[in-house]
């Protein structure tokens, strides 16, 4: 009974010690996740940074908050510490290196990798655009959307969200007048192989109303850029 007892004891004092040891652990791998997540989180509030690095290093630590240690996972976590050491101090040594804010609308900040994204989108359209053309689209952008939400508009995505807008705020202001088109057709009347008015009248309309929404577009986001903060800094200093 003696021998059985000191065996029990003995056996729990070895639990005991296991489980210290994989609190210790579990202890430090959560730290250096924090220190990690630190850095991150510094990087990203100065316009740099790694969302997507943050991101994984929450899914860890919440993963090791709620499961237990096992001695399999020890040598595990000893190479996931190894590998997000790497894996962060890269990600953050790229970002400070290759990113930083290009331009500013009021707080939200457009950033070099996505003008380069969306420059090089431009440039399958359209070869000669410049990156100071499609920052000009991009800032124009973020200022319709914003106003769009603020009147508590709601779409699937932003780009319908952005025709919705307008389409409610400008496109439904538009009236072509029948004289317009008639004007408009006398004075082009050549480029229209002589076509009778009738068959020419409905794509004179659209394009009269095309022309008009530019330019009542133009004019709708000077407005958003007089009363918004807007800050371009494309070159750095």
């Amino acid at each position: 009974m003696n021998y059985i007892s000191a065996s029990v004891m003995h056996s729990d004092r070895v639990k005991r010690k296991e489980q210290g040891a994989e609190s210790g652990i579990k202890n430090a791998i959560l730290s250096a996740l924090s220190v990690i997540d630190g850095f991150v989180k510094s990087r990203h509030s100065r316009g740099g940074g790694n969302p997507g690095t943050r991101n994984f290093l929450k899914r860890m630590d919440s993963r090791l908050r709620i499961s237990g240690m096992t001695a399999i996972k020890r040598t595990f976590c000893d190479v996931v510490i190894i590998f997000l050491m790497f894996f962060a101090t890269c990600s953050l040594l790229f970002a400070g290196i290759n990113d930083r804010v290009v331009a500013f609308v009021d707080v939200q900040a457009i950033t070099f990798s996505e003008l380069e994204t969306k420059f090089s989108e431009s440039r399958k359209v359209k070869a000669d655009i410049t990156k100071e053309e499609v920052l000009t689209t991009m800032i124009n952008r973020v200022l319709l959307l914003r106003e769009a939400k603020k009147i508590r508009l709601e779409a699937p995505s932003e780009e319908e969200l952005l025709k919705e807008y307008i389409d409610m705020k400008i496109r439904a202001l538009i009236r072509v007048k029948e004289e317009e088109i008639h004007d408009y057709y006398s004075e082009h009347i050549e480029n229209f192989e002589g076509k009778e008015l009738e068959d020419v009248r409905d794509d004179i309309e659209k394009y009269l109303i095309e022309r008009d929404l530019n330019e009542r577009l133009k004019s709708n986001i000077n407005e958003l850029k007089e009363k918004t903060c807007v800050r371009i800094q494309l070159n750095p200093e």
